[in-house]
């Protein structure tokens, strides 16, 4: 009997050791969450700090070398050149700030905008912002339209939510170089930063 129960045993503990273990994915403790929306040309997220809205058809815009015209073409012979362009990811202005929506336990805001957001550049020394625009990707001269017309229901665990609107853009930083003469290597003069408007970011603070 003794032995007929040590056997037991012994396969009841092989099973448990091959038994596969319950593991948690990590989507189930995303941070950010992907809101539905109807519009596919939006792309909508929601995390504790805020809600982001990033237009895809701004985000993949590209500047064109026609878009030019034949003095800045001739601007690009000078002695400065743009070069080392790094993408920094998104950059949320905090310090702009188009809307301020506030609501109630339960209460459901509506966050319809629509807003023309510039492009921006901290330096042209030497060069053109058209040396700029095709040397980032994007035409920093121009305005760009952003529009969202979704909603957020404020939380029941919360006595009242604020939400602000800010811009949204994508970050380059550029150097602006002296070109070397008689081989000697480019002299790096400036940094500048170029933003790109892609979207629209709500902060959300509770109360």
């Amino acid at each position: 009997m003794k032995k007929v129960l040590s056997v037991l045993c012994i396969a009841v503990m092989s099973l448990n050791l091959i038994m596969p273990t319950t593991s948690v994915s990590a989507k189930e403790h995303s941070i950010k969450t992907e809101i539905t929306n109807p519009n596919d040309n939006l792309m909508v997220t929601e995390d504790d700090k805020g809600i982001t809205v990033i237009d895809r058809n701004l985000l993949n815009s590209k500047f064109s070398i026609e878009d030019l015209d034949d003095d800045e073409i001739v601007s690009r012979m000078a002695s400065y050149k743009v070069k080392n362009i790094q993408n920094l990811g998104e950059y949320i202005d905090y310090s702009t700030v188009y809307q301020t929506l506030s609501g109630a336990s339960g209460i459901t805001l509506n966050l319809g905008l629509q807003k023309s957001i510039s492009a921006s550049v901290t330096s042209t020394f030497g060069v053109s912002k058209s040396d700029i625009s095709s040397s980032v990707g994007f035409n920093v001269s121009k305005s760009y339209s952003v529009s969202y017309g979704g909603s957020y229901t404020v939380p029941s665990n919360v006595s009242r939510a604020v939400l602000k609107a800010h811009p949204l853009y994508e970050k380059y930083e550029y150097g602006i170089y002296l070109r070397g003469k008689m081989g000697l290597p480019d002299t790096r003069m400036e940094t500048g930063y170029a933003l790109k408007p892609i979207g629209i970011h709500y902060s959300k603070e509770f109360r």
